[in-house]
């Protein structure tokens, strides 16, 4: 009887454990890159973003021919993109919306900013955004509110420890 309470207490406890309310400064986003004003023959060849008090969770877009990279360094986050080639240069920033998610985890030090490294056949120039510049909303899915997909799983769990299924312990 002591073996059937125990592991009752433990299916309770698994199935409850991660039903906990989500701290308030929390937060699922999506990012898009600032707008851009490019004159002609101007194309966007990189990207550079860094973030604290917030982690990169996914890529949702990367374009043609380039390559993204994110790491964590001391509690600070870095995106850097950049096109193989030439041919895979940007030309208008909107082809970055919604390009990045980002969970948001102490929004008292949230910061974000970067750069965009823009380049012609004849110039070369950085554009920097901090902050407001970067268009963001909260993602779709991605509530750190509790779901039914924890209820059912928990639900499951009891289930499971029925008397019909805790008779074969014994």
């Amino acid at each position: 009887m002591r073996v059937l309470t125990s592991f009752i207490g433990l299916v309770i406890l698994c199935g409850c454990a991660h039903t906990s309310a989500p701290r308030a400064d929390h937060g699922y986003r999506t990012v898009s890159l600032p707008r851009v004003a490019l004159t002609k023959g101007e194309r966007i060849e990189s990207v550079e973003i860094e973030i604290t008090g917030a982690g990169f969770t996914a890529v949702h877009r990367i374009p043609l021919d380039w390559s993204v990279e994110v790491h964590t360094d001391a509690g600070v986050s870095y995106f850097q993109g950049e096109a193989g080639h030439g041919v895979g240069w940007l030309s208008s920033s909107d082809e970055l919306d919604d390009f990045i998610a980002i969970l948001v985890y102490d929004s008292r030090n949230f910061t974000i900013k970067g750069k965009v490294f823009i380049a012609s056949p004849d110039t070369e120039r950085a554009v920097s955004f901090k902050g407001a510049d970067y268009p963001m909303k909260p993602s779709p899915n991605q509530s750190p509110e509790p779901t039914a997909v924890g209820a059912v799983s928990s639900a499951v769990v009891v289930h499971a420890a029925s008397r019909r299924w805790l008779s074969f312990f014994r």
